[in-house]
């Protein structure tokens, strides 16, 4: 085995006993019952983010498909010019542990945009997590990798309230929740949501709502986020900042 298997595997191990907490049953029967919108406009409004890091501002629009958005925002991101919107937007990555919730399947431009500016920006790893990763991971399943820069990459097919439950602890940390609206019947499932995102995030950690239902639920939520950041969302995201 080579020291850069070797190192991988040791990762895994921690990634594991990272994700060792029980789940409880309650949110096992939540998320089998559990069936998600999906809005066609999902995959643009997920990516806001690095549409301003590359453009400047959310109203410069893509025409392309989203992998030739993908494309041209690694061109242009080694030269951008740093405006205040676009520094803040970097500091959403910059030393922390990115979780891409809902990020689709494994290599698609959707979450291969928020793994680019997570290593780009300095974060110290990205985590996608999704029910339908595809690249042969099993349910439940772990990969865990490197991208040529060397750049820590993890992905667990997961529904993401069993997920969150299983994470002892993070700290530093930014959550994505992107494209993703609730029925009636799903109300519970997002208020455990909540819950978890509640008891995992620490103050000065974000909750990044892309164009999901999500928000809803967390705007209840006044005795642990600080509800008078929301007027400095940007585009259509939802920032929700940890007191």
């Amino acid at each position: 085995m080579s020291e850069e298997q070797t190192n991988l595997k040791e990762l895994e191990e921690a990634t594991k006993m990272e994700l060792s907490r029980d789940v409880p049953q309650k949110y096992r029967d939540l998320s089998h019952g559990v069936k998600f919108i999906k809005d066609q406009r999902t995959q643009f409004v997920a990516n806001e983010l690095s549409t301003i890091l590359a453009l400047g501002s959310v109203g410069d629009d893509f025409p392309e498909p989203v992998e030739e958005q993908l494309k041209k925002i690694q061109e242009r991101l080694p030269n951008i010019k740093y405006t205040p919107e676009r520094e803040r937007v970097r500091d959403f990555f910059l030393g922390k542990t990115v979780f891409d919730l809902g990020c689709g399947r494994v290599g698609n431009a959707s979450s291969g945009m928020i793994h680019l500016l997570s290593q780009y920006f300095g974060a110290k790893r990205y985590f996608g997590v999704d029910v339908n990763l595809g690249a042969n991971i099993p349910r439940e399943g772990l990969e865990v990798k490197r991208d040529k820069k060397g750049f820590n990459c993890i992905y667990a097919n997961e529904d993401i309230l069993c997920f969150l439950a299983k994470l002892k602890n993070v700290t530093d940390a930014t959550f994505l929740v992107g494209g993703i609206e609730s029925s009636e019947e799903e109300s519970e499932y997002f208020i455990a949501v909540s819950d978890e995102l509640c008891r995992l995030t620490h103050p000065g950690d974000v909750v990044i709502c892309c164009w999901t239902d999500l928000e809803y639920f967390l705007q209840g939520r006044a005795d642990v986020f600080d509800m008078s950041l929301l007027e400095k969302d940007i585009g259509t995201n939802k920032l929700f900042t940890r007191k």
